[in-house]
């Protein structure tokens, strides 16, 4: 979609005028102060653009003097390849106009019918046009002010003007989908660690009401258990005590045969007692005897021994001295007899003492033994008949035990003591105590807070396969946005170093931070007289140098640009007449390769250059009005 004319009315220096625009390189010229600018001002804003020169509002460009203005462009609808640009006007031509308040209202008419700026947008937008865009149209002064945009700006602009804008779009998206599925995430963690925190209270509330529940159960049981063990132990006692009786009994007839035998015993023992004391006179008697027998035959040959002694040498009478050695031969042979004698006899008085003793010993033995046997069988007759009261009470109190039991619930068989299962019992009731009163929906609420946890983890399941899905995609979005735009400046580049080396430079464009699409960027590099490249900026390049980097690179762009209007304003600030003069035979020789391309520049120097291809406009100021006048070429 070209631009065939522009229509002024009351805008700035213009009265009234009309400017017809053509296919190709228009170029408005005629000295300052004439209007020229005011006519790319005007497209740009009756194409909605918000800038307005040096910051002035719309209502200061109306015509001195006058309370509107109008400025319109008859756009080029004819049908294209069989369809018009704008499907939905049937007519080949589609004005676009917008008027200027002096009270600060500005409204959009499109074929004389009111528009809002949203509409105008979605027109123009379908042709890449964005008046905003300085890669689109460049007003005054802002050749020498685009070394000061950011790399950010200068790769935004870029996008936009190539139609890559849509691959930023797409990598924004990602991002923003990529951000919102975390924040989801996020947020279902937040919501996961709350139901986890109330989970764990139901969890809490819930275990509580189950101990409880098992607590209950378990004192009933108990109850009944402790029953049961009455009754068996009521059962047990009144068993043991029969079985006591019987044994006690059993050892009552053991003890009154001991003492029977006792009494037998003792008789058998005083009976022996006798006898001992008999034969122990007798063999003292003897031993009496024999003892004196000894001691006169010891006596009469000590008397005997000492007379012959005595009698030794003398003149004794020899019949009495062979006497006396008779009897003393006799003596001596009788005495190791009497000695032997006494000595047997003694041995048996001896053991007839020890058969006395211990006859005395037994009878002393028995007779303990009797009378603590007649003890103990007084004692065992005292407790048969005290079981025999107790057997006749256990016997009662197992009956009680027994129905009570019977009553509670079925049969429990224990072997516990109730001592242990009352104290159990005990235990029990002070953990049913200490639990507390449990809400009665405490099952619904913990499953509820269950479900509701596994739901919240079912979804963020889900959300991290969806945050992986969506990382992939950022990174596959991201990787063929850096491919189209180094695609694309691999191509400028060629471009861009092949019209600096005519005007005797070099250069090179680059995407800086290519893996941070917020910090990613777009940096021109230029340098003359054999320098090296340097990154353009206000205060490297002279503001010659600065005017040739720009105008190159956006000659460099021209075919890769979408938006079929193109200007510049005073692109050769600072460019003397031979860089002024290849840039212009570089631009035509570009547009004659861009189909249906149409490019409007504003100087207010001489062409230097003259083509049928360029389409001139003169413009001049007469008496405060400025007025335009078409050469046709050249």
């Amino acid at each position: 979609m070209l631009i065939k004319e522009v229509i002024l009315e009351n805008f700035m220096s213009y009265e009234y005028g009309r400017v017809r625009l053509k296919p190709g390189l228009n170029i408005v010229c005629g000295p300052n102060g004439a209007g020229k600018s005011s006519i790319l001002l005007a497209i740009s804003i009756a194409l909605g653009q918000a800038y307005t020169e040096r910051g002035r509002r719309l209502s200061d460009l109306i015509r001195r003097g006058k309370d509107t203005a109008r400025v319109t462009v008859v756009l080029d609808n004819s049908p294209k390849g069989g369809a018009r640009p704008i499907p939905s006007w049937k007519s080949d031509v589609f004005r676009l106009s917008r008027v200027l308040r002096i009270d600060g209202e500005y409204r959009f008419y499109a074929n004389n019918k009111p528009v809002s700026k949203t509409d105008v947008v979605d027109i123009l937008g379908n042709f890449g046009i964005n008046p905003d865009n300085m890669l689109l149209i460049m007003h005054q002064g802002m050749v020498a002010s685009f070394a000061y945009v950011s790399p950010q700006e200068k790769l935004s602009m870029l996008e936009e003007a190539v139609g890559l804008s849509s691959y930023r779009k797409n990598v924004l998206e990602a991002r923003d989908r990529l951000a919102r599925l975390i924040e989801e995430e996020k947020t279902l963690d937040k919501l996961i660690d709350e139901a986890k925190r109330n989970l764990e209270y139901w969890d809490e509330e819930y275990r509580r009401y189950l101990e409880k529940l098992k607590l209950q159960k378990t004192l009933e049981f108990l109850k009944n258990e402790l029953l049961w063990a009455q009754a068996y132990k009521a059962e047990k006692n009144m068993e043991n005590l029969k079985s006591r009786i019987e044994g006690l009994a059993l050892r009552v007839k053991r003890i009154e045969g001991k003492v029977s035998k006792l009494y037998t015993s003792i008789d058998y023992e005083n009976k022996k007692l006798k006898e001992f004391k008999e034969s122990y006179r007798e063999s003292l008697e003897k031993l009496l005897s024999i003892e004196e027998k000894r001691i006169t035959a010891e006596t009469s040959l000590s008397l005997i021994s000492r007379l012959l002694n005595l009698l030794d040498g003398s003149n004794f009478d020899a019949r009495i001295l062979e006497t006396l050695n008779s009897e003393a031969d006799r003596f001596s042979q009788d005495l190791p007899a009497l000695r032997e004698n006494v000595s047997s006899a003694k041995y048996r008085l001896e053991e007839l003492e020890n058969n006395l003793d211990e006859s005395y010993s037994r009878i002393l033995q028995f007779s303990v033994e009797r009378a603590l046997a007649e003890d103990q069988l007084n004692r065992m007759l005292l407790e048969l008949r005290e079981l025999e009261g107790k057997l006749t009470e256990a016997e009662s109190e197992f009956k009680e035990a027994l129905a009570e039991a019977s009553k509670s619930g079925g049969k429990v068989k224990t072997d516990r003591n109730p001592q242990d299962i009352q104290s159990e019992i005990r235990v029990v009731e002070a953990k049913i105590e200490t639990i507390g009163d449990i809400p009665e929906d405490t099952r619904q609420m913990y499953e509820q807070q269950l479900n509701t946890l596994k739901s919240l983890e079912e979804k963020t399941e889900k959300i991290c396969e969806n945050r992986k899905a969506a990382e992939e995609s950022l990174r596959n979005r991201m990787i063929l946005w850096r491919r189209k735009i180094q695609e694309l400046l691999e191509e400028v580049n060629r471009s861009y170093l092949t019209i600096l080396s005519a005007l005797g430079a070099i250069g090179y464009v680059k995407l800086t931070n290519p893996d941070n699409i917020d910090a990613a960027g777009l940096e021109l590099f230029i340098g003359f007289r054999g320098m090296e490249p340097t990154p353009l900026n206000p205060y490297t390049q002279s503001g010659g140098e600065r005017s040739i980097a720009v105008a190159t690179f956006l000659l460099a762009l021209q075919k890769y640009i979408k938006s079929p209007f193109r200007a510049v304003d005073e692109f050769e600030v600072h460019m003397d007449i031979r860089n002024r003069e290849t840039f212009l035979l570089k631009l035509v020789e570009v547009l004659k390769e861009t189909k249906d391309a149409q490019y409007l520049i504003i100087t207010p120097n001489q062409i230097p250059i003259v083509s049928e291809d360029i389409h001139v406009i003169v413009v001049q100021n007469l008496q405060g009005s400025s007025e335009v006048v078409e050469v046709a070429e050249a």
